[in-house]
């Protein structure tokens, strides 16, 4: 899927939680959340993505991200980044 399609499906389908990558063809992920939130999604975000460092997380979070979790780290703290951004917070893991 690349980010188009993302935000065509997301505004479609209406999902509480969209998790998505940075690196995506077409749109990337923070342009495809960014036009998500313009078009008045209320989907909770959550990056998972090989991307780390606070630059990344800052972008994802002022794009309308509620979670960050590193591809290293998905196995232990992705499910508990669905429930906390569920839950309205916010959930950064990174792999540093």
């Amino acid at each position: 899927m690349d980010g188009d399609e993302l935000v065509s499906e997301a505004l479609r389908l209406k999902p509480d939680v969209i998790i998505v990558d940075i690196t995506m063809p077409g749109l990337n992920g923070i342009e495809a959340v960014q036009k998500l939130v313009q078009s008045g999604s209320n989907a909770n975000f959550i990056f998972l993505t090989i991307h780390s460092g606070e630059e990344f997380i800052k972008a994802c979070v002022d794009a309308g991200a509620r979670g960050f979790v590193s591809k290293s780290k998905m196995k232990a703290h992705l499910v508990p980044a669905i429930y906390a951004v569920l839950d309205h917070m916010s959930y950064i893991s990174s792999s540093e």
